[in-house]
């Protein structure tokens, strides 16, 4: 695996600028040659991750940024995101809850199953705060045929 490129992308906190920040993220996993369920995982995991910040650390105002780095390395494609939002509920990640599925349509609770998926398709999953600042990091590990050389 060569020497790729880190991506730094910073953006203000808006759900139009979320989806721009995929459309970037999605063409670096392109220039470094990702292919398959890293492709889905990443933007899953991502989505969910930049959605929660918009609506609940920055509680959907507008004027916040957050900063998506990303780069691939032999273990995985590693991803930190920061932003100066809220801090997180107990300053710690919230558990994730597997969807209960035996149960109807209108009947599906609210809320954690992003936080479910996010923990189910990463590993090496941190939070920190550090002064007014909020960094999640983590890796979306890479499959052997993941990767063309």
């Amino acid at each position: 695996m060569s020497n790729q490129a880190v991506l730094n992308h910073r953006f203000l906190s808006t759900p139009h600028n979320v989806r721009i920040a995929l459309s970037v993220l999605n063409g670096y996993i392109e220039r470094v040659f990702l292919t398959g369920n890293i492709v889905t995982d990443t933007t899953i995991v991502v989505a969910e991750v930049l959605n929660n910040i918009v609506e609940h650390a920055y509680a959907n105002r507008c004027d916040g940024f957050i900063q998506l780095r990303a780069e691939l390395t032999p273990d995985g494609l590693v991803l930190d995101i920061f932003d100066h939002g809220c801090v997180m509920p107990n300053n710690i990640l919230p558990i994730g809850y597997p969807p209960e599925i035996d149960v109807l349509r209108e009947d599906l609770p609210e809320g954690e199953f992003g936080w479910f998926l996010i923990q189910s398709l990463t590993c090496d999953l941190t939070y920190t705060r550090i002064g007014e600042e909020n960094r999640l990091h983590f890796v979306i590990p890479l499959a052997k045929e993941a990767v063309y050389s």
